[in-house]
């Protein structure tokens, strides 16, 4: 459902578009605008379909999405890498989650969450030297395009640690719920 025409002028306001520049950018006259914000005019469907959709191309536009917000360092793990190695990278980069990456391929997750079910399970200490990550890790995190918006973002974050931003060059960075910040900044 379309949104009120009254809406027509005060979006065209907030955007600082003169009638001219919102109907070049439309594909409709001038004078269809003018009438329909005066009132004199009620525009076909397709016509007032067009300018809302522009409207919301132009909001979609300004909103931040996962190339805004990623970390381009991707701090990874190796499947073969012993937990005690991966438990002490994470602590020197003062980070909470890791993929786990095969010959450039995301096989899995490691994160201190994973470590903690260890401990939890009573994992004898010993047998914890000796365990790989690739015996203890969880999924692998979502993997998004760089496009995708910022409220889509949260929502995954929701319910995933993390999640990866690839194009199709390959993965471009990481993304967790601290990253959600810069979206205030």
């Amino acid at each position: 459902m379309l949104p009120e025409l009254s809406e027509i002028r005060k979006k065209r306001l907030q955007q600082n578009l003169s009638q001219s520049q919102l109907a070049s950018r439309c594909f409709v006259s001038q004078s269809l605008i003018a009438k329909i914000e005066s009132g004199k005019a009620i525009p076909s469907y397709s016509n007032a379909k067009q300018i809302f959709d522009y409207f919301e191309s132009c909001q979609i536009k300004s909103q931040a999405c996962a190339l805004d917000l990623l970390s381009p360092d991707i701090v990874s793990l190796d499947p073969k890498e012993s937990v005690p190695r991966a438990v002490k990278l994470l602590a020197a980069r003062s980070i909470s989650q890791a993929p786990v990456i095969k010959q450039g391929v995301q096989v899995g997750s490691f994160s201190e969450e994973t470590v903690s079910n260890l401990v939890a399970a009573k994992t004898d200490s010993a047998k914890l030297h000796h365990l790989k990550v690739g015996d203890v890790m969880g999924q692998p995190f979502p993997q998004i395009p760089t496009k995708t918006p910022a409220f889509s973002v949260a929502a995954l974050l929701a319910s995933e640690k993390a999640v990866l931003v690839a194009d199709k060059s390959g993965l471009k960075g990481i993304i967790t719920k601290a990253d959600l910040l810069k979206v205030v900044r």
